[in-house]
């Protein structure tokens, strides 16, 4: 099997627990933000995050546990999560799929 020069270096392969656990992270950082007390009217915040892929998610996640009074504004250009991982193509045996988160 030949790889073109653009799969080179980058890894088409998700196993399926990583495919869970990126879902499951989406999922309750969106509900913790969901949740999560707002200000109506303040455009104060104890920490500005900017991009809601994984990391960014992970971030959000990881200070409401650890602060849940915390002002926490994530910022996103596209209009859903998820950043790279949303929308890779792997190899599999029975030809190429797509991860959509």
């Amino acid at each position: 099997m030949s790889h073109s020069n653009a799969d080179r270096g980058r890894s088409t392969i998700f196993s399926k627990p990583q495919k869970m656990i990126a879902s499951a992270t989406i999922l309750a950082v969106c509900s913790l933000l969901a949740t999560s007390e707002s200000i109506p009217g303040s455009d104060e915040y104890d920490v500005v995050i900017v991009g809601a892929g994984l990391t960014g998610l992970s971030a959000a996640r990881e200070l409401k546990k650890l602060a849940p009074k915390a002002r926490v504004k994530l910022l996103e250009a596209r209009d859903q999560v998820g950043g790279r991982i949303r929308a890779r193509t792997m190899r599999t045996a029975e030809g190429e799929a797509s991860l959509d988160t």
